[in-house]
């Protein structure tokens, strides 16, 4: 038996800086996407409470009646309520828990409209 050559080791070509750039920036965006996400909690439904009698709401949530037929618990912290009131709630429901919280929403309401459609019924 005669050991033969191995044909020479054939590097593949390394990425050019450029895609290594795109790369690095790409893999930076998608775990800083996820920490945000993370950051904001999972999305919830609305937790529907009595819009006749004010009631059913955990106790650290306050029902908020958005119209006749509707309310639903809204957290009053400060900080909850700010994060909540620009992004998941109505001008109408916005401007109830307003009222019923104390507290001025500092965000556009509705403000995911301008990137996504939203039904404004």
């Amino acid at each position: 038996f005669e050991p033969r050559e191995s044909p020479p080791f054939k590097s593949s070509p390394s990425p050019s800086a450029e895609a290594m750039a795109f790369y690095v920036a790409l893999a930076l965006a998608i775990l800083g996407s996820a920490r945000l996400a993370a950051a904001a909690g999972p999305r919830r439904a609305p937790l529907l409470c009595d819009p006749a009698k004010l009631t059913g709401c955990p106790s650290a949530l306050t029902c908020v009646r958005h119209h006749g037929r509707w309310a639903q618990c809204v957290d009053c912290a400060p900080e909850q309520f700010a994060l909540d009131c620009p992004y998941l709630w109505d001008a109408n429901l916005t401007a109830a828990a307003e009222e019923t919280c104390g507290l001025t929403c500092l965000g556009e309401r509705s403000s995911q409209c301008v990137s996504i459609g939203c039904n404004t019924d």
